[in-house]
């Protein structure tokens, strides 16, 4: 289990800081066409709230690193993309270190599947196909699905899922397969080993001190 406390939240968090009002989903879709392919040259830690695995810590605040003069606004929420997907990718090494065996496959639902952009970074910088299922509420259908398992409508969770596919089937609903660039894959993954890994005790350490002699 390696949840993200704010990924979602951090394109939230942008979305009333990059325009006043707040951007709508449509303007956040149009802002990240306009950055430039490849890494943006910005890392983001994407604590707002603190950092859940695979390093949980209460204390740690998001973080820009690296951001110029020559960075705008579509940079800065390709960024936030980026931050959340080395995050990702942290943890996807964890599991990896701890299965002992690579992950080269990732099942992604949820409301970030409707930015491309978004899926586009993460398969970029995890090096993982993302297959998207066309499930437009996947939590609501899971849970629909546990009440019917509950309520004897459904045997067990296996005629659960039976049905469910069924009904996707019968809908003509499918998946959509986002694959990595191996070259971004690459570019990436030099800004992660050398920028976002490595920045992970100082920042956490700078944040450790101040509590401390707050306290």
């Amino acid at each position: 289990m390696g949840g993200q406390s704010a990924s979602g939240g951090s394109v939230e968090w942008l979305r009333g800081v990059l325009g006043e009002p707040a951007l709508t989903y449509d303007e956040v879709l149009a802002l990240g066409a306009q950055a430039k392919e490849g890494p943006t040259g910005i890392l983001y830690f994407p604590y707002l709230t603190g950092s859940g695995a695979p390093l949980p810590d209460s204390r740690a605040r998001a973080a820009f690193v690296g951001v110029a003069k020559t960075h705008g606004r579509a940079d800065l929420l390709k960024a936030a993309l980026e931050g959340t997907a080395y995050q990702l990718e942290m943890v996807k090494r964890s599991a990896e270190r701890i299965a002992g065996s690579p992950i080269e496959r990732l099942l992604v639902v949820g409301g970030g599947t409707r930015n491309p952009l978004w899926l586009s970074v993460k398969a970029d910088i995890t090096g993982c196909e993302l297959v998207v299922p066309d499930v437009p509420e996947a939590t609501l259908l899971g849970a629909a699905l546990a009440a019917g398992i509950g309520a004897g409508v459904y045997a067990d969770a296996e005629e659960a899922v039976r049905a469910a596919a069924e009904g996707a089937a019968a809908e003509g609903a499918g998946t959509r397969v986002v694959e990595p660039d191996a070259s971004r894959n690459a570019a990436y993954r030099k800004w992660y080993e050398h920028g976002y890994e490595p920045l992970q005790a100082p920042l956490r350490g700078v944040y450790a001190a101040l509590h401390g002699l707050q306290g």
